[in-house]
């Protein structure tokens, strides 16, 4: 089976992999349609729409947005801050893995932290700027400040702290970071987020799987996601892309956010 929501993919990803607001049936596929393609989806250098709307379906971060805009576990289950605002501690997951089945560890977060503040990388390294030093001990991981900075725990709940297979990506091919992550990404990135991507014809289509070692469990106590596969199709005209919606038919309006923009739209294939 196939279904459709209505909503834009940047709140889509997440949907699909939270608590559903009615009865919970497990399975089947979404087709989206995308306005352009991505050209390479890495926490770090994306920087447009296309590609930042997609990271938050293969990389999972310390922290999560929960609702009402609090901050809740993610793949760390605990955080405290220092008295004096300049140490955050926070505490792995046991058993946490990547989607290859590798063991997800302090290294691997700090390879991510430390990609992620790096100003000579992507863009968004500002964002980090108050870091001095990202250190592990075991489960145990530490971010030391140079200065008190009030939005730092939302920060390791942001898409660009997103935590990545620190041995896969320096397998990768290419002599810089950047050709890595160019590299890491065509051959199909191993993941800690819901999804992993399972197919890519650029300009065309991309298919997202979910991740059979996914550490967030649904309502009904089974590993999220909720769906097993999502398909993208580039379809850049917003007329064709708007006149290929077709809502499903089983749909519940009421149960779902505002509808899809002109930029997005979710089809039935």
């Amino acid at each position: 089976m196939k279904r459709i929501l209505p909503i834009m993919l940047g709140a889509t990803l997440g949907l699909l992999s939270a608590t559903s607001a009615f009865a919970i049936e497990r399975g089947g596929a979404m087709t989206f349609a995308r306005y352009d393609d991505s050209t390479v989806i890495d926490p770090v250098y994306a920087d447009r729409n296309p590609d930042l709307w997609m990271v938050n379906g293969l990389y999972e971060t310390l922290l999560r947005n929960g609702a009402n805009g609090s901050i809740v576990p993610g793949l760390a289950e605990t955080h405290e801050v220092s008295a004096d605002g300049k140490t955050i501690t926070l505490a792995l997951r046991t058993g946490l893995k990547f989607s290859d089945g590798s063991d997800l560890t302090g290294a691997d977060v700090v390879f991510s932290l430390d990609r992620a503040r790096n100003a000579d990388l992507g863009p968004w390294a500002g964002l980090l700027g108050a870091v001095d030093k990202v250190t592990a001990d075991g489960n145990k991981i530490t971010v030391s400040l140079k200065n008190p900075d009030p939005t730092i725990i939302s920060i390791l709940a942001t898409f660009n702290t997103g935590i990545m297979p620190k041995a896969a990506f320096e397998k990768a091919a290419g002599a810089t970071d950047q050709e890595k992550a160019r590299a890491f990404f065509a051959a199909g990135p191993v993941t800690s987020g819901p999804f992993v991507m399972k197919s890519h014809v650029q300009g065309s289509s991309m298919s997202f799987e979910r991740n059979p070692n996914y550490w967030r469990q649904g309502e009904d106590g089974k590993p999220l996601p909720y769906l097993d596969r999502v398909e993208f199709l580039v379809i850049p005209d917003d007329a064709t892309r708007i006149l290929n919606f077709r809502p499903a038919k089983s749909m519940r309006p009421s149960s779902f956010p505002s509808p899809a923009s002109a930029n997005s739209a979710p089809i039935r294939t």
